[in-house]
Order: C-alpha cells, then sequence, then structure tokens
C-alpha cells in the first residue's frame, strides 16, 4: 500500500494526511521496537514495557487504520527507511545499553507523535480522525509517564 489518498473525501484536509502518515509510521516504529524489547531488553521492567507498547499500539493501529479507510486516506503498512534504521540501531545493542536506548527511543517518538495527536485532535477536519486523535493522545501520555519511571529506574 502507498502513500496517499485513495480516493479521499473532500472534507480530508493535508493536515490530515500527513498525520496519518506520520502516526502510523511511529505506531508501526513502537510495536516493532516493543516486541524486540520483549526479547532484548536486559531489566523485567523492559521486556513488560515493550510488551505493553507492542500490545497498545497493535490496538491503536487497528483504530487508525479504520479511521483511515473512513477518510479515504491509504498508508504504507511498511517501515520506511528512516525508522528501519532506528530499529536497526537498537537491534545491535544489548544489556543496559539497549534498555536505556529503548527507554530514550520510545520517549521521543511519544514526544514527536503527542504533538502530532495534540494537533489533529484540535485542528483536524476528519470528524473520525480528530475523534482517533484525542482519545489516542491520553494513551501517549500514559505511555510517557511509563517511560519517565523508567528512565529514573535504569540510571
Amino acid at each position: 500500500m502507498g502513500f496517499g489518498a485513495a480516493s479521499a473525501a473532500p472534507n480530508v484536509s493535508d493536515q490530515d494526511k500527513a498525520f496519518v502518515a506520520k502516526v502510523s509510521q511511529g505506531g508501526m516504529y513502537e510495536v516493532a521496537l516493543g516486541k524486540l524489547a520483549e526479547t532484548q531488553g536486559s531489566a523485567q521492567d523492559i521486556k513488560d514495557q515493550g510488551n505493553t507498547e507492542a500490545h497498545d499500539h497493535e490496538l491503536v493501529g487497528q483504530a487508525l487504520k479504520t479511521a483511515a479507510d473512513g477518510a479515504g486516506i491509504a498508508f504504507s503498512s511498511e517501515l520506511n527507511a528512516d525508522f528501519k534504521a532506528r530499529l536497526a540501531k537498537a537491534s545491535a545493542l544489548s544489556g543496559l545499553q539497549f534498555d536505556r536506548h529503548y527507554v530514550e527511543d520510545m520517549k521521543a517518538i511519544h514526544v514527536a507523535d503527542g504533538a502530532a495527536f495534540l494537533e489533529e485532535a484540535k485542528a483536524g477536519t476528519d470528524t473520525a480522525l480528530k475523534a482517533f486523535a484525542a482519545s489516542t493522545f491520553n494513551i501517549v501520555q500514559r505511555h510517557i509517564g511509563e517511560l519517565d519511571a523508567r528512565t529514573t529506574e535504569i540510571k
């Protein structure tokens, strides 16, 4: 599946399309990195957090697909080159080095995606995407809090 609108409804803005493209990539990355943490994390808390991330973002991805399909917006089902490189970098790490990298990278992607969710909830034009963004923003904020706690634990 490619990027862009398949046959987008006329009320779908470029902002809506950009939001879907951005958070679909971030979400797929969070699932992949979460699954990696389940196997490569050295601390049980990291493994557990990875499981939570993978589970939650798989559900978020399904909800995004439903909202995007309703708006006529298609998005790639594969990670882009940037996220593939980030995943490869994480894959090469182990032990405490992996745990630290995992938490910092997850925090960074959550902050970036959180800002996108908040902006879409406020200024998006598609009502289903706006509702999706508003409800998912709360999940992102919860994950940021959990990741902040992990940062304190692994220093």
